[in-house]
């Protein structure tokens, strides 16, 4: 058999050599389109606020949870000191630079207390001039603890001084407690505007008290063994995780009496179909739905949230937390607690992930819980559905009404977005991707070059 001409192999060679460079740029093509394909699964879809999908991974326009009357702006607190006839503040002028800072200082006060707890939406601040008004004599003993007479008196006198209800949206009575005996630590009027509070008041009485105010009544804990929700008895425990459920002042307000405040704003969801559903720290600074409701049977609602510390709040309450809504009224709401109630008041009612909560034919199940996110699967009417992509991986009462704090009481919708966090292992893998694809371009430009010798490098 004759052998080839040398052309005939030079030939043979070159349609080799350009086989290959086709398989080379073949595989960059297919190594850049699965490294789009990578940024592309990285990225949910987005909906209002650029946030993922709903339960059926359609977006569409989410519906928040109902808010109360919004208790914004500056909130201007009357601080007045009071004297009885046979009871005086014993150093009245320690006791005015006390009060000063308790109500309205920069850290643990009043004020900074709700600014934080509102995001800045709502302000406490002197009625007027002087931060502290007072002493003022009433003409009454201290014994009976008589607190209707003690208001009346204060705002008559208040009232020679010109001062009128008219400059201030809350009173707050400061009186000598040794002689009065009165047996609670703060008392208040419920969506009123008057508080009661011995000269010896702590930080987390004031925060209470004036919670009471705002329209806010004791916050207690519901017995549901196993997560019946229909099967629920109430019980004479506070839920400790909220100032006016005996957690103090380190823990944030609970979902529902941040809805009553008028707090919460666009970044909550109301359920409206079956689907898995993201939550954000509810006191953090994340973006995201800080707060899901989901119906019940007779207009009852089932409010959850994920607690986290944050600044100086929510120090103690940690985890994912569910309460009861009766009638729609988020003022009075009540901590479901599967049980048993052991342990650190503060995680009592947690819920860990696969923990169920059953009413009806609506079923809650708690996903993954991580450190700055949850996932919460909503069935509705016993309809079936999947888990939606991606799921997070980043580790009223009236104004005569009066409370009293006796001592010793102590989501935007399915998934929550992608953050920096979330995208890193996609962004790795991507430019893993596109290196594989440059170098492959790279070999496929340079070595048919190699692999042809012209006349100046050819062998004798």
């Amino acid at each position: 058999m004759p052998l080839p001409s040398r052309q005939r192999l030079r030939s043979l060679m070159r349609e080799r050599e350009g086989e290959r460079e086709r398989g080379r740029t073949g595989l960059a093509v297919l190594v850049v389109l699965l490294t789009v394909a990578v940024l592309v699964l990285a990225v949910p879809s987005t909906a209002t606020g650029g946030e993922s999908g709903t339960g059926t991974g359609e977006a569409e326009e989410r519906e928040p949870i109902p808010q109360g009357q919004a208790v914004s702006g500056e909130r201007r607190v009357a601080v007045v000191m009071v004297n009885f006839r046979d009871s005086r503040l014993r150093d009245a002028a320690t006791l005015e630079a006390t009060l000063t800072d308790t109500y309205f200082g920069a850290a643990r006060s009043l004020d900074s207390y709700y600014r934080a707890v509102s995001r800045g939406a709502a302000r406490f601040v002197p009625s007027g001039d002087a931060p502290v008004i007072g002493p003022l004599d009433l003409p009454m003993r201290a014994a009976g603890c008589d607190d209707a007479r003690m208001a009346e008196e204060t705002e008559r006198q208040l009232a020679a001084r010109g001062v009128t209800e008219a400059d201030y949206d809350h009173l707050s009575i400061v009186f000598p407690a040794r002689d009065a005996d009165c047996g609670w630590s703060g008392l208040a009027s419920v969506q009123g505007s008057t508080s009661w509070m011995p000269d010896d008041l702590s930080y987390d009485s004031l925060v209470h008290e004036i919670g009471h105010n705002l329209g806010l009544g004791h916050h207690m804990r519901l017995d549901c063994p196993d997560g019946a929700l229909d099967d629920c008895t109430e019980t004479d425990g506070t839920s400790h995780k909220t100032p006016m459920g005996g957690g103090g002042a380190a823990a944030g307000l609970a979902a529902p009496e941040m809805a009553h405040a008028g707090w919460l704003g666009a970044e909550s969801l109301r359920v409206a179909e079956s689907g898995t559903y993201g939550l954000r720290p509810l006191h953090g600074p994340a973006k995201g739905v800080r707060a899901l409701e989901v119906p019940l049977d007779g207009g009852d609602r089932l409010l959850l949230e994920l607690r986290r510390a944050s600044g100086a709040l929510d120090t103690e309450v940690d985890g994912v937390f569910a309460y009861r809504v009766r009638g729609g009224d988020y003022a009075e709401s009540e901590l479901v607690d599967t049980g048993p109630s052991e342990g650190d008041p503060a995680r009592v009612g947690a819920l860990a992930a696969g923990d169920t909560l059953v009413s009806g034919a609506t079923t809650v199940t708690v996903g993954a819980v991580r450190e700055g996110a949850a996932t919460v699967r909503v069935t509705l009417d016993g309809e079936e559905h999947a888990p939606v992509r991606p799921t997070p991986r980043t580790p009223q009462g009236t104004g005569d009404h009066k409370s009293e704090q006796r001592d010793g009481e102590g989501l935007a919708e399915t998934g929550t977005g992608a953050g920096a966090g979330d995208l890193v292992p996609w962004v790795v893998a991507a430019v893993l991707l596109l290196a594989t694809g440059a170098a492959a371009l790279t070999r496929s430009g340079t070595h048919p070059a190699r692999g042809r010798r012209g006349p100046s490098s050819r062998r004798r």
